[in-house]
């Protein structure tokens, strides 16, 4: 029997529009950066604190599973 308590940052977002008044030649301009599975906070010695709650495997560690992937993802929008 295991504590599987987390505190998780699954997913952020920011952007930033540009001003871009005295440009003519383009009408608008963002930049944002959104990220998934930022970090988890546990003591949990598993794979991951987040069980399966399908049927009966619930509470159950799931080792036939990968761990969650951290992905980072940089864009640009530009309106001309």
């Amino acid at each position: 029997m295991e504590n599987a308590s987390f505190l998780k940052l699954d997913y952020i977002s920011i952007s930033y529009d540009f001003n871009v008044a005295k440009l003519k030649w383009i009408s608008k301009f963002n930049l944002f950066i959104a990220a998934n599975n930022v970090f988890t906070i546990t003591g949990y010695t598993g794979v991951d604190p987040e069980t399966n709650i399908n049927g009966l495997s619930f509470g159950i560690d799931q080792y036939n599973v990968y761990p969650k992937t951290r992905s980072v993802t940089f864009g640009l929008k530009a309106t001309f």
